[in-house]
């Protein structure tokens, strides 16, 4: 998917709001995004720290949080990703990618 653009872009927000992409007008923020123009490629970062027995659901939750976003971004003919970063409370992780 990277080799697609030459000109990838990583949003996050560390010290100030993320600006989302001009791709739709939204108030959700991820708490990363990773934008090609060249490809109309962008990637969602989501960072999700449930209990390790809560994984799957918030899992779930985080899906469905962004699922119009991702629709929408894809109308405007965006290839569009969400990937979740699972880090349980107590330290352990997991990485999902979600692809629809």
């Amino acid at each position: 998917m990277l080799d697609r653009g030459h000109d990838w872009e990583l949003r996050v927000d560390l010290d100030s709001k993320l600006v989302f992409p001009n791709i739709v007008e939204t108030t959700l923020r991820p708490d990363a995004v990773l934008v090609s123009q060249q490809s109309n490629t962008f990637v969602a970062i989501q960072l999700i720290v449930p209990w390790e027995e809560n994984c799957e659901e918030a899992h779930e939750r985080k899906n469905l949080k962004y699922a119009d976003l991702m629709a929408y971004c894809k109308d405007k003919v965006w290839s569009v990703r969400l990937f979740p970063v699972e880090v349980g409370c107590r330290g352990a992780h997991t990485t999902r990618d979600v692809r629809k």
